[in-house]
């Protein structure tokens, strides 16, 4: 290969390569542009994952201190049946107590239209 080949040989060599240096170039610059566009599109879709996400605790802790406020009106509620429950059942014993004491000291009758002891109606010993 005489000098003139060679030096013919090299600038070709380095026309490729400066091509092929450029083409690399616009790729790099292609990429980059690439990843700017998927950070931003990203970033918009984190953010409004973000808001979504935190839109949903607060309905969460909406909805926990409803639920506190209902199982505390619901303990309260338990306490006031237990006392009517066993106001009633106290109630109901002194009744029966008072209707058994009426029973052995009275005459009982039994009329068509109902009273307040059980469709009897008591009357007192004379």
């Amino acid at each position: 290969m005489t000098d003139r080949e060679f030096q013919k040989f090299m600038i070709e060599k380095m026309t490729e390569l400066s091509e092929s240096v450029n083409s690399m170039r616009q790729d790099v610059n292609s990429l980059r542009q690439d990843v700017t566009r998927i950070e931003i599109n990203h970033g918009e879709k984190l953010s409004a994952l973000f808001d979504g996400y935190e839109a949903i605790k607060e309905t969460l802790d909406d909805h926990t201190e409803r639920l506190e406020r209902i199982e505390a009106k619901l303990e309260t509620h338990e306490i006031q049946i237990k006392v009517l429950d066993s106001t009633k059942a106290n109630n109901l014993h002194s009744r029966l107590f008072i209707t058994r004491f009426q029973y052995k000291h009275s005459k009982i009758r039994d009329y068509e239209t109902p009273s307040t002891f059980q469709g009897y109606r008591y009357e007192k010993n004379t």
